[in-house]
């Protein structure tokens, strides 16, 4: 069973937050992620589902930083 972990990729302040990152409804109904007490746009990426992985993503990183991507969702197998 494999098993996807998202890795957020956010900045230090996230690491101090006084306030957990949570979901929240708004007063349309819609729901939305909030971090720091703002909203949380994902601009996620996603490496490959491979055996090689770890060679993947060495290549990743360097990906996620040109596309300015906050989150990484990476398959994990046992």
């Amino acid at each position: 069973m494999r098993i996807l972990l998202l890795l957020v990729l956010a900045h230090t302040s996230l690491l101090s937050a006084s306030e957990l990152p949570h979901v929240e409804k708004t007063s349309a109904g819609s729901y939305r992620l909030m971090v720091d007490g703002q909203p949380y746009l994902i601009l996620g990426a996603q490496v490959r589902n491979s055996s090689a992985w770890p060679e993947e993503l060495d290549r990743a990183w360097s990906l996620y930083k040109e596309l300015h991507a906050n989150t990484a969702e990476i398959p994990i197998g046992r």
